[in-house]
């Protein structure tokens, strides 16, 4: 029962953190797309994101991951797609970072085009992350 309700509350953090990410790129990327609009309103729209879709959304999918992990580690270092997907999870966290960084504005240099890359790489990473976890093929 207990592990059920783990996967859960996992996999509606994944959906919360990826939600937010996609929801800040989108914003991030609009500050090029709309010059007229201030800056200021853009990035209180982006701030709520992080704060109370991706940071919540990641802790929740990391602290619940880390709990499944936790009960049985011997077994699933055994697994080849835990590991996989253990490092898919580091990948979008280091996206997550990026994504963070580039809250610094447009003299940052970040272009509309890596922040839609961006945007698209985090959803590969967690669909297979998900289908990983889903078929275990190996």
């Amino acid at each position: 029962m207990i592990l059920s309700i783990l996967v859960a509350f996992h996999i509606l953090g994944l959906a919360l953190w990826l939600g937010g990410l996609w929801g800040t790129s989108r914003v991030l990327e609009m500050r090029h797309d709309l010059p007229g609009v201030p800056s200021e309103a853009l990035a209180g729209i982006e701030h709520e994101l992080l704060y109370r879709l991706v940071h919540p959304g990641m802790g929740l999918a990391l602290v619940c991951g880390a709990a499944l992990f936790s009960w049985a580690p011997k077994h699933y270092l055994g697994e080849g797609w835990m590991i996989a997907k253990l490092f898919l999870a580091a990948l979008l966290i280091a996206v997550t970072l990026w994504i963070i960084k580039a809250r610094r504005g447009p003299e940052g240099g970040v272009s509309p085009k890596s922040l839609q890359f961006a945007r698209g790489f985090a959803v590969f990473i967690a669909t297979v992350a998900l289908l990983l976890a889903t078929v275990r093929p190996f």
